[in-house]
């Protein structure tokens, strides 16, 4: 196992700039998408894509170039907006912020389902839920039970 991971390794190191940031894009919009459907609970392979977009992320820092909250990443993939700035390198001294570190921290998996399935399947309707929106920007939010995020 050691050769693959080696190899994964040498083959990340030798990828272009542009093919580096190419895939962290990818992969920060296909998680962005998953996060902006998050009211539905984390969907299968949810972890893989938090995984796959933390691994470029460390890999875009790595080279000095910006990194971007899982914000942008959810309107760039669940909205279509271009991220602004995506690509343009760190000026001197700008601190290094990992998104993807800061989500796994705050979010991944403490986020539960909203919506009643059950209700769904038997009873027509709409539901009305109320749900946190998770964020990497600004300080951490209260998601406690007790909380009522339409109240601060």
């Amino acid at each position: 196992m050691w050769f693959f991971s080696w190899f994964r390794r040498v083959w990340q190191y030798l990828l272009s700039d542009a093919d580096v940031l190419e895939r962290y894009r990818r992969a920060g919009a296909v998680f962005g998408d998953a996060v902006s459907s998050i009211y539905m609970g984390e969907c299968r392979g949810f972890d893989k894509l938090h995984a796959e977009w933390a691994r470029w992320e460390l890999e875009v820092s790595r080279r000095g170039f910006r990194t971007f909250s899982v914000d942008a990443f959810r309107r760039l993939g669940g909205w279509a907006r271009p991220i602004p700035g995506f690509g343009e390198r760190r000026s001197g001294g700008e601190k290094v912020v990992l998104h993807a570190e800061i989500y796994r921290q705050r979010w991944l998996g403490k986020i539960k389902p909203v919506i009643d399935f059950n209700a769904m399947l038997n009873q027509p309707g709409v539901q009305i839920v109320q749900y946190v929106r998770p964020s990497t920007e600004g300080p951490e939010p209260d998601v406690s039970p007790d909380h009522d995020p339409g109240v601060d």
